[in-house]
């Protein structure tokens, strides 16, 4: 290909695949295409080699070529990092299997943390108040464990809350039995065993039964039995003490009985008066029935009267 020189025959230049000073020498067979003249190193490796001479087998875990002077990776397989792919993404990158993402990128920094890790080499733990992961950049509790709350869960719910407080500003999710307000800071009213977190004179429960009304403010009747009564109307829940009846235990039993008399005098009166007609009626039935009887007996019969 092309001129030589006409007293030495040197070649000006090779045809492809040959070099030295005739053009007498074959490329590597590891070259893609040319070689240099002079050295015979090749201009480009095939695929999976490197070196001067094309001569060296690209790491193993490279996932397709590397380049041609270092052997430096063009990319990695799966959980292998570095530049030459010798090395594997960190036990605190969360594995991801699916092959929609790589585990970690080629400087080995983790696409997600495992559980309980954060920063940007998924080198910081999380808080131990943290109820399962925080967030990757700045540490912050996803959830907090009962009782805790802050960006960090580093803060103590009140001990008067029933459970979990809000994480951002600590109030109470409930109260526990006679507390009110956010953090559960408020003594319910004396005669409340549980009021309305959002309104200390809103009672759902009264102490011991013994008190009634929205508020627990009145007190059950003495004249119930135990002293106990409904909240809503304050009705006597277990009876009523000796010589007291109703709802509300408020009525002798005496009274009642001479407030009732009449009526029950004249349902007697009326029963009475029915028995006695009744009797009567039954009486006159068996009279007249008796007499005819007896006159057929007799042969007094209407006839035998006319003859």
């Amino acid at each position: 290909m092309g001129n030589c020189d006409r007293t030495t025959g040197q070649c000006s230049s090779c045809i492809q695949g040959y070099h030295g000073t005739n053009c007498k020498t074959r490329c590597s067979s590891n070259c893609t295409e040319e070689c240099n003249k002079s050295t015979g190193r090749c201009i480009e490796c095939i695929s999976g080699i490197f070196g001067d001479d094309c001569n060296k087998p690209c790491p193993v875990n490279c996932k397709e070529t590397c380049t041609r002077d270092e052997g430096k990776c063009g990319g990695c397989k799966p959980i292998t990092v570095g530049l030459y792919c010798n090395s594997t993404c960190g036990a605190e990158c969360l594995p991801i299997t699916d092959g929609t993402r790589e585990t970690c990128n080629r400087d080995g920094r983790c696409t997600e943390c495992i559980v309980g890790r954060y920063g940007d080499g998924c080198d910081w733990n999380c808080s131990t108040t943290c109820d399962g992961n925080c967030s990757r950049s700045k540490g912050r509790c996803t959830e907090c464990i009962v009782g805790r709350y802050g960006d960090r869960c580093d803060k103590n719910c009140s001990k008067t809350c029933d459970g979990r407080c809000d994480r951002t500003n600590g109030k109470c999710s409930l109260c526990i039995k006679g507390y009110s307000g956010d953090t559960c800071d408020k003594d319910c009213k004396d005669n409340c065993t549980i009021c309305n977190q959002d309104d200390i004179n809103n009672c759902s429960q009264c102490i011991y039964g013994k008190y009634y009304g929205t508020a627990c403010n009145y007190t059950c009747s003495l004249n119930c039995k135990h002293g106990s009564c409904y909240q809503e109307n304050g009705d006597c829940s277990g009876g009523c003490v000796e010589g007291k009846m109703g709802m509300d235990c408020s009525k002798n039993k005496d009274t009642a009985d001479e407030e009732v008399s009449p009526v029950v005098g004249g349902v007697i009166g009326a029963i009475f008066g029915i028995v006695v007609t009744l009797v009567i009626c039954i009486t006159v039935y068996c009279y007249i029935v008796k007499s005819w009887s007896g006159c057929e007996l007799r042969g007094c019969r209407e006839d035998s009267v006319d003859a």
